[in-house]
């Protein structure tokens, strides 16, 4: 299958926002030293990217002269001396946060983008307004970001204080100070990308070009995703894997519900009853998604090689770029009247509906592999699940000594039997949502029937997965 990445710029940059916004919510469990030291590689992908876009002028002799770097070059500066800010003891080399690592591979790319095409001299005035959204855009990411390190450093800070009261260093042969050091570097950064922002965010967001939708981009990315998180499911999938697919599980029930509310709120469907019943079987299945989601997030074993498979990750980026062109709107979500105004609703909620029945299948899976006798996961994250749900107390003095462990291990039974019940009451709420957004389509009758009033046919995730034998790459989605 291509992974071949299709997005446009404007969709890699909305990307590396939104991952610095789930950053933020992640932020305390967290390593705060790993996210500090990414973060400064994050500034400086970000400086090649404003660079790339700065206002040019011509000189009197001809020459071409770009504006200043301003703002990035003053948070480049500040970012070259956290490099040092993920060493850990000697022998276990330097750490890296991988979601904000992504965040800097999405800034990179999108300066690969528009190094491909010459900057004019003399840009329109459309230009100049796609430009200044776009450094806009790229401010904020770095400032949510930022903001993110300091809260999860805050946390780190407040650990270390309690399991090392009285000592000037930690077991990890770091300073408490160190900490406090990299934190107050991190604030300062944040603050002088805060202050930048004011007047400008989201002020400058409308001025971003956006292409118009492509009607077939929306069902096809669903079903991309849909199999390719189906493959991954029924090949031992590690902790990681399955922390990624509730991830993206969960944002597609944000999806759900934005387009099936501006269905309703279209006369597409009933008002009340998506009030009623669709809108909150859907978050409450969202949360039971974004639960598990945070759980194998936190049991993923660290360092691991066994990370979410290429094609699986590329029909995600695909299937997110291709929700969010409906669903987000400068910065926030999108109102029922913007996203009627992009695409055909009443046939975005039918793929939308399809997909919420696919997400049976998947709870289903996951249930299953997360009953996998040989799944890895993390002792310490395996610990903090555990904690909160109060089964340490319960284990035998060797499990938890185990858990106490910076190690890879198999799951605790009785970890086992809670994730399981987990699984369960995910898999109750995916159908619960599935069933309700199924009785609000069918309140109207043209929703689903054709011209000729007959029943349109359902068509399930095993005969799209039985049809894969196509040329068109589903992860990749339609030229755009």
């Amino acid at each position: 299958m291509s992974t071949r990445d299709e997005r446009s710029v404007g969709e890699v940059l909305l990307e590396a926002e939104q991952l610095a916004r789930r950053l933020l919510e992640d932020a305390p469990d967290r390593d705060g030293r790993a996210m500090a030291r990414t973060w400064g590689e994050s500034v400086e992908t970000a400086a090649d990217f404003w660079s790339a876009i700065a206002p040019q002028r011509e000189e009197a002799g001809g020459g071409i002269v770009k504006e200043p770097d301003g703002l990035l070059g003053q948070l480049a500066q500040s970012a070259r001396g956290l490099q040092t800010a993920g060493r850990v003891s000697p022998g276990e080399g330097v750490r890296f946060d991988d979601e904000m690592t992504s965040i800097a591979e999405n800034l990179a790319r999108a300066t690969d983008l528009v190094n491909k095409y010459p900057q004019p001299v003399r840009s329109s005035h459309a230009q100049q307004a796609d430009a200044q959204a776009a450094r806009t855009q790229i401010v904020h990411t770095l400032y949510v970001s930022a903001h993110a390190t300091t809260v999860a450093l805050a946390s780190n800070v407040r650990e270390h204080q309690e399991a090392h009261r009285g000592r000037e260093y930690t077991d990890s042969g770091y300073g408490v100070a160190h900490l406090l050091d990299v934190q107050q570097r991190v604030a300062a950064a944040e603050s002088m990308a805060g202050t930048w922002l004011q007047g400008r965010w989201p002020r400058d967001l409308p001025g971003a070009h956006r292409p118009s939708v492509d009607p077939q981009r929306l069902a096809s990315a669903l079903s991309g995703w849909d199999i390719q998180a189906n493959r991954a499911l029924v090949s031992s999938p590690s902790a990681a894997t399955l922390s990624f697919i509730c991830q993206q599980e969960a944002s597609l029930k944000s999806t759900a519900r934005v387009v099936l509310g501006a269905s309703a709120a279209t006369g597409h469907s009933g008002s009340p009853q998506f009030e009623a019943s669709a809108r909150p079987a859907l978050e409450r299945s969202q949360l039971a998604w974004a639960r598990q989601a945070h759980d194998w997030s936190l049991m993923s074993p660290r360092r691991s090689t066994a990370v979410p498979p290429e094609s699986l990750r590329a029909a995600a980026l695909e299937m997110r770029a291709a929700t969010r062109e409906i669903t987000h709107n400068n910065g926030t979500m999108a109102t029922p009247e913007v996203v009627a105004s992009r695409v055909d609703v009443g046939k975005a909620a039918l793929s939308v509906q399809s997909h919420l029945a696919s997400s049976v299948g998947i709870a289903h899976a996951v249930r299953q592999a997360g009953q996998d006798p040989d799944i890895a996961v993390f002792s310490q994250g395996a610990k903090q699940v555990m904690q909160r749900q109060g089964l340490v107390s319960q284990q035998p003095l060797l499990v938890a000594n185990v858990l106490q462990s910076n190690n890879s291990i198999r799951m605790p039974g009785n970890l086992k039997v809670a994730m399981d019940s987990q699984s369960s009451r995910t898999l109750d709420l995916s159908k619960r949502a599935h069933s309700t957004a199924a009785r609000l389509l069918s309140s109207t009758p043209s929703a689903l029937t054709g011209a000729s009033g007959a029943k349109k046919p359902v068509v399930t995730v095993h005969e799209r997965m039985m049809s894969l034998d196509r040329s068109t790459s589903l992860a990749s989605g339609p030229p755009r």
